[in-house]
């Protein structure tokens, strides 16, 4: 419509499990913008990206005023109408999706009056209350598309299945060409109500190659007035599919591969899922295989796949829609043969996630030269590919998210324990190494942080008191003003005698502990090189690692020995977490955002800094425009606006 009326200004749709590529949302909407005829749009975005290089790595906040908000800004007194069409906000993480909400919300009243955004969600409380809050978003208007135009939405569904199931004649030899014919789509469109996930499920169900019969499914589907619940039509989808009397070892694959699928941080193809399946008699590529007949080839009214396709490893299976996986994870609306534990299968991608790194290894991409830095190693996104396939880059970048969703006081799989036991003694740099050649080295401060709090839950736990203030760095600042730096940092850890009932696992516990403690801090202490050339870890990090902590003792044989420090090495971490030495005079005041994920720092230089408060990394370019020495600082309630004086 938008297109039509020649006033689409640029449109974006969230995708669920796509974090990548929905956090790209901005950087998408401001190339679409740029890409117009209009001249004093694209202009002032290009010249934004040459004032602020780095602006694509920055905070949604600054990517959000300086590509989209400010050079709308230059269409003040044009007749130029644009829409903004961003669909299935519903669809991406809820934060992203809080925070978006808001940027949109505090300036769009200050955008040309030709310039609107046209959201679309489903009804979810965070969504909600945000739309809901009038001092953000005072001149919005709903529209609920099951209230208003009913007759609209039967008419789409009408013209939908007679799209949809006339072509079954002729793919089914089906003898009644006029098949099914208007009488059956309308009962068929009546039962849909106003629910187009229920139709096109009921369409998928109908066109199942594996019934053979189309125009019989279709008439139990009319008999049943009960399935014209979604859960009904879910449930009998899965009972026609894998009926009582199939085999135990096909329903168990069955809840695997759904459990699995359904834990998944991110969409996986069929042979990523096949290889993070904790160890069975099965290769990865029998497995595989096995979940394409046994399983996925009868759920293709649920599930984006195609099991005959030669390229299907190159497609990620995903679910039609959040609906069935809500419906799947729910006591009560699935029937107990089809139920997903979602601890349960977190705690099989864990196994399967550190069972897959056990194939880390030093310079695993074979790098020639380890002085080259990641930006010149030509060849090294083939390398990766080579070297560190999809199953192991999943699980370096997950394993602690679904560690940290295992029920920690649940007796679990000792299979656990005993796979982390291993992981943090021999393979905790060569992990650092793969995460800083898939460019995620950051990223990793977060994980080892989540596999701390599980640890502490599980009883691998430091000090009540420590632990916690080493879990928010906010909360235990200490700052240096007469510097040029900011430093943050806890107490070092002390293990206590934790809970496990065994004195070996007691012993294990301490050393897991102080050994992630220790990960984390090295991450923190020589984030840079690891970010830019990874095997600086054994050429230079390990040489400089303080002797006396855990991971030393356990990681110093792999040094590569070139480098001596001969005085001045620490024999303990600083209490300092991280210093910038971005200012180039003394710090003068902070501030930490309420949401704590950032830190503000004003200088005698006249400049304010933003800091990453989980990594210390620097967000955007250097904020100027003080003639003076910034003494005070603030950050508001809801993160997006920062407040300085001089």
């Amino acid at each position: 419509m938008a297109r039509e009326a020649e006033c689409l200004g640029a449109r974006f749709y969230f995708a669920r499990g796509q974090p990548e590529r929905n956090s790209r949302c901005i950087l998408e909407i401001a190339r679409q913008l740029a890409s117009l005829s209009e001249n004093r749009l694209r202009d002032a975005i290009i010249s934004a990206i040459e004032k602020e290089s780095d602006i694509i790595t920055s905070a949604a906040v600054l990517q959000y005023k300086k590509l989209i908000h400010q050079p709308l800004l230059t269409l003040v007194g044009s007749d130029l109408k644009l829409v903004i069409v961003i669909d299935a906000i519903d669809e991406c993480e809820p934060d992203y999706a809080a925070k978006l909400l808001e940027l949109i919300g505090h300036d769009h009243r200050r955008l040309p009056t030709g310039v609107k955004f046209f959201l679309t969600s489903r009804v979810e409380p965070h969504i909600q209350g945000e739309l809901e809050e009038d001092s953000v978003f005072p001149t919005v208007e709903p529209l609920a598309l099951d209230v208003e135009g009913s007759s609209t939405v039967h008419g789409d569904i009408m013209l939908y299945l007679k799209d949809r199931l006339p072509p079954l004649v002729r793919k089914f030899g089906i003898r009644d060409k006029d098949w099914p014919g208007e009488k059956k789509r309308m009962e068929l469109a009546q039962m849909a109500g106003e629910s187009f996930i229920w139709a096109s499920t009921a369409v998928l169900l109908v066109a199942d190659p594996n019934q053979r019969n189309p125009a019989a499914r279709l008439e139990y589907i009319l008999s049943k007035p009960s399935l014209k619940n979604l859960d009904y039509l879910y449930s009998s989808a899965l009972e026609n599919a894998f009926p009582p009397n199939i085999g135990e070892s096909i329903l168990s694959l069955l809840h695997d591969t759904l459990g699995m699928l359904v834990v998944a941080r991110v969409p996986v193809t069929v042979a990523t899922l096949a290889s993070l399946f904790p160890s069975t008699t099965d290769s990865p590529q029998g497995l595989a295989e096995r979940i394409r007949s046994q399983v996925l080839s009868f759920l293709g009214s649920v599930l984006i796949f195609s099991a005959h396709d030669n390229q299907a490893d190159s497609k990620p299976v995903q679910f039609l829609h959040k609906s069935f996986v809500d419906f799947l994870v729910t006591e009560g609306r699935c029937d107990d043969r089809f139920l997903i534990d979602v601890p349960k299968y977190h705690e099989k991608m864990t196994i399967g996630c550190l069972q897959r790194m056990d194939r880390l290894r030093r310079n695993i991409c074979q790098l020639t030269d380890p002085s080259k830095l990641n930006s010149e190693v030509v060849d090294l996104a083939q390398r990766i590919d080579r070297h560190i396939p999809h199953a192991l880059q999943y699980a370096c970048e997950h394993w602690a998210d679904h560690l940290s969703e295992v029920r920690p006081h649940k007796m679990i799989s000792t299979e656990v324990d005993l796979l982390l036991d291993m992981f943090v003694k021999r393979a905790l740099l060569f992990w650092v190494e793969a995460m800083g050649l898939l460019g995620r080295a950051r990223e990793a401060v977060s994980l080892v942080r989540l596999a701390e709090t599980w640890v502490m839950a599980r009883g691998f736990h430091y000090d009540v008191e420590v632990a916690q203030t080493a879990a928010n760095t906010t909360h235990s600042m200490g700052v240096m003003l007469q510097v040029p730096t900011i430093t943050l940092g806890p107490a070092p850890p002390r293990t206590l005698s934790p809970r496990p009932s065994t004195a070996d696992l007691r012993r294990s516990n301490g050393l897991t502990s102080t050994l992630l403690y220790d990960l984390r801090r090295f991450i923190m202490e020589f984030m840079e090189p690891i970010v830019t050339s990874p095997l600086h870890i054994y050429g230079s990090a390990v040489a400089f690692m303080p002797t006396e902590t855990e991971l030393y003792r356990r990681y110093k044989h792999l040094a590569e020995g070139r480098l001596t420090v001969v005085r001045g090495r620490a024999e303990r971490w600083s209490r300092t977490l991280w210093t910038a030495f971005k200012h180039s005079g003394p710090v003068q005041c902070i501030a930490v955002s309420p949401d704590g994920k950032m830190i503000v720092s004003g200088s005698n230089d006249n400049t304010l800094r933003l800091w990453d408060a989980k990594t210390g990394a620097a967000i955007g370019q250097v904020m100027d425009g003080h003639t003076s020495s910034i003494n005070c600082v603030a950050v508001s309630p809801d993160s997006n606006t920062i407040v300085s004086g001089s």
